[in-house]
């Protein structure tokens, strides 16, 4: 019994300890709690931002925080916010105050960036300028457009944007040197401001066609080099031309079919005296005896255009107009007489009664100077009989001077005939009897 309860009275002690320590530890813990409700870490009442008005894009900036009541190791964030997007940057107030380092990298964009400082439940914010570095190589000449018309009234537009290391537009105002080298050693040069991020100026064209080149340049100062660039080039072309005229050298020209004649244009330009382009097209607009037009296309080298027009096979009169542009040449007559045989000539019989044809022979034929007609000369055979009536007509053309027709003797009764035969303006007959 008292070994019972001595243990009964050992197992009551400790459980009076136990809940004594709970006690004690959950007294403990509400006191904590309760000293940290009361005792929060108070938030300023208004922030200042220390900062220059404004910087050079690249250059590094030291940005200042201060606050009455700022308490130290408070967590101050500043936010640099900019065309680019956002930067953000922390450190811990000291005696009031968190400074900023700012590195260079963080600063390359030029234009307004807004500085917003946050230190727990408290902000405020500021605003930087920053501005362009110097322009740097290479400045270049945009030019649009690049052909036109040389006559002192139309122009080209010639725009150049100058940037920075950092790739920003440099500041407004800049100067920029525009330069334009006409033909004919006539210079112009003018000096425009970057206005909107640019500069830009006309450039008029002079009266004489050639290649323009154009430069622009910004002219150093104590603070940076002299900046240039690449050329470019603006085409000065001649405007619409003036009338001109179509001439051949031939007057006596042979109908035949074969002959060629040289159809010229003279030199073609516009009203300042600037030739024509080579390469432009010239159209030869030719009407023929019959009245049909062909068109025959040509080409100018050095201002002329030439093209050969081919004799009809019948005399009568070409008339011949240039066309450039819708400008029209004086029409050029042309006048192509009987040919090419000029004078009368030989025909000659052989009777086949085996092959059951007679053979009539023409020839020789002979042109102006006493030459065989080209090859391919048409040559007509007409033959009568006696009461004068057309019987047989054929068609044959020369070779190497002489042209052969055949007739078959079935298609022909016996009798007596006369066999006509022309070519050009010659002719040629004889008379003949089938047996």
């Amino acid at each position: 019994m008292n070994v019972h309860m001595k243990r009964w009275q050992l197992f009551g002690t400790l459980w009076i300890v136990l809940w004594s320590l709970l006690g004690l530890t959950g007294c403990r813990t509400a006191n904590v709690v309760a000293e940290t409700a009361v005792s929060p870490t108070a938030s300023p009442t208004s922030l200042t931002i220390l900062a220059p008005d404004t910087i050079t894009a690249g250059e590094p900036v030291e940005v200042v925080v201060r606050s009455d009541g700022l308490a130290d190791n408070t967590a101050v964030s500043l936010m640099l916010i900019g065309s680019y997007g956002t930067q953000l940057f922390q450190s811990e107030a000291i005696d009031e105050t968190a400074v900023f380092h700012i590195p260079g990298q963080a600063t390359t964009r030029s234009g307004l960036t807004t500085l917003i400082a946050i230190a727990n439940t408290t902000r405020t914010h500021s605003q930087l300028h920053i501005q362009p570095d110097h322009p740097v190589e290479p400045i270049t000449p945009l030019v649009g457009a690049h052909t036109i018309i040389a006559d002192g009234s139309h122009w080209s537009m010639t725009v150049t944007v100058p940037f920075d290391r950092f790739g920003n537009p440099v500041a407004e105002g800049t100067p920029v040197t525009i330069r334009a080298q006409h033909p004919g050693k006539w210079l112009e040069e003018k000096n425009i401001p970057i206005e909107h991020l640019l500069a830009w100026v006309r450039i008029y064209s002079g009266t004489k066609a050639g290649i323009t080149t154009i430069t622009a340049q910004i002219k150093g100062n104590e603070n940076w080099p002299t900046v240039n660039g690449p050329a470019k080039e603006l085409r000065e072309i001649p405007g619409w031309p003036v009338p001109f005229t179509v001439t051949t050298e031939e007057d006596q020209i042979p109908a035949d079919g074969f002959h060629l004649v040289t159809l010229r244009t003279s030199t073609i330009q516009d009203a300042f005296g600037n030739i024509m382009p080579d390469g432009t097209q010239v159209m030869f607009v030719v009407t023929e005896p019959d009245g049909q037009p062909r068109l025959i296309p040509a080409y100018t080298l050095d201002g002329i255009a030439e093209a050969p027009l081919q004799s009809p096979l019948e005399p009568g009169t070409v008339v011949v107009r240039g066309s450039v542009y819708g400008v029209e040449s004086p029409p050029l007559t042309l006048t192509f007489t009987d040919g090419p045989a000029v004078n009368d000539f030989p025909v000659h019989i052989r009777l086949d009664e085996a092959s059951g044809a007679v053979y009539l022979e023409a020839g020789p034929l002979l042109g102006a100077l006493g030459a065989y007609v080209p090859d391919g000369t048409p040559v007509r055979f007409q033959v009568y009989g006696t009461n004068g009536q057309l019987v047989a007509e054929k068609t044959a053309v020369s070779d190497a001077g002489y042209a052969t027709a055949e007739l078959r003797l079935f298609r022909l009764a016996s009798g007596h005939y006369q066999a006509r035969v022309s070519a050009g303006s010659g002719q040629g007959q004889v008379k003949f009897t089938i047996p």
